[in-house]
């Protein structure tokens, strides 16, 4: 039923995409606004923050020549770089999976 939906949509043990694990190291989602509504700007540019958080830098952190949230060093939730030049970076409104449809506990209900 919907339990398995879940698992298999938001499983700890696959990318999530339309919510965030913990910290969200593991998002790959297309969210690209922050919780005040600014747009993010592309991991791979550095206008108008320089920034080391680059694909290049953070190989396996879903970095890319995107503007989509990620958290590729640790912060709380995903987030990104905005590109209003008075705000360097900001988290973004990305939603916590619920994480006891994904464990195994649940997988045979």
């Amino acid at each position: 039923g919907d339990i398995q939906w879940y698992r298999e949509k938001n499983g700890l043990h696959s990318d999530s995409v339309d919510c965030q694990v913990e910290n969200g190291r593991y998002y790959r989602g297309t969210e690209n606004k922050t919780v005040s509504g600014r747009t993010c700007q592309k991991w791979t540019s550095q206008y108008p923050h320089r920034h080391s958080n680059t694909p290049e830098n953070k190989p396996y952190s879903g970095l890319g020549d995107h503007n989509y949230c990620r958290n590729p060093d640790g912060e709380p939730g995903v987030w990104c770089y905005t590109t209003d030049p008075q705000q360097r970076w900001e988290l973004c409104d990305v939603k916590q999976c619920d994480y006891y449809l994904t464990t195994e506990w649940h997988q045979n209900e």
